[in-house]
């Protein structure tokens, strides 16, 4: 015999206890009066006792119907309460695309601020090659981008242009013009080509002497005097200095940092984040930048 209690048997039950009357249980449960009588058999047949009697007066309990009234009232509240809790917890998801040597950007005020605007909003933060998240946000595998480029894209979002430089450690010696040791992202990276094209273009050799996916991995190996990186001043970090001619080093061209949005129509959530993160990267702009000694 099947002992698992039916939540549709209960609340028939609750209900026809709680007003007393079949017909006005079958008029709030949208139920004809002969299927409520049947829901009723069904949950006394499952209990293995009859709970309510009919007479003269109308209905009442038996001693086995009270002692369930008190326990339906609970498992219906309860399911009541779970199932409203699922229904808004649906969260909208916002997907959001970093370059990848901006894994170390500072987020933590901007998903911050974003978590207390837009508490029903899930966030998936992607790091991929700025080719990768232009062509995720045109097939809209994303929604809003923070991309690196050597140009002013158009569209709908802020751009700043951002100064590039080599990144050096404060200890480390300056690099031997025959012999530069260089810390470089992986290959696809902007930065690399940026930085291999402009050494290409002076008389001086190199050595790739670490190659990271990320500028967290990157900047650790700069900080431990293993080489110079590229780097746009936005990332510099304490431990670190700027190099430049007076090492011998080519001049790096200027980046644009843009924030994309996939659609001109964008949600609240999404439109709230691009937001953020336009105040974020002007913000960053109007800050007084390191110069090179």
């Amino acid at each position: 015999m099947d002992h698992d209690l039916d939540i549709s048997l209960l609340r028939t039950f609750f209900t026809i206890a709680v007003t007393g009357s079949f017909t006005t249980t079958s008029h709030r449960l949208f139920r004809t009066q002969p299927a409520i009588s049947l829901r009723l058999k069904r949950l006394e047949d499952i209990v293995g006792f009859p709970l309510i009697t009919r007479g003269m007066d109308g209905v009442a309990l038996t001693r086995e119907g009270n002692l369930l009234l008190g326990y339906a009232k609970r498992i219906l509240s309860l399911n009541d309460e779970l199932m409203g809790k699922i229904r808004t917890a649906s969260h909208e998801v916002v997907r959001l695309g970093l370059p990848e040597e901006y894994t170390a950007f500072r987020l933590e005020k901007i998903l911050e601020a974003f978590a207390a605007d837009c508490p029903d909003a899930a966030l998936v933060i992607e790091t991929r090659t700025s080719g990768d998240l232009d062509n995720a946000l045109r097939e809209g595998r994303l929604d809003v981008i923070l991309d690196a480029c050597p140009s002013a894209p158009a569209g709908n979002g802020t751009s700043r242009r951002i100064p590039v430089g080599w990144a050096a450690g404060e200890q480390a010696a300056l690099p031997r013009h025959d012999e530069i040791p260089l810390v470089l992202p992986a290959e696809g990276n902007l930065y690399r080509r940026m930085a291999l094209s402009a050494l290409a273009g002076v008389d001086a050799a190199w050595d790739i002497v670490c190659t990271a996916t990320n500028w967290a991995t990157a900047g650790s190996a700069v900080l431990a005097g293993m080489g110079i990186s590229p780097v746009c001043l936005d990332m510099m970090t304490p431990g670190m200095r700027l190099l430049g001619e007076e090492a011998g080093l080519p001049a790096l061209p200027d980046l644009w940092l843009s924030v994309l949005c996939r659609t001109r129509a964008p949600s609240a959530a999404v439109r709230r984040l691009q937001e953020l993160l336009e105040d974020h990267v002007m913000e960053a702009g109007a800050r007084s930048r390191p110069q090179p000694p």
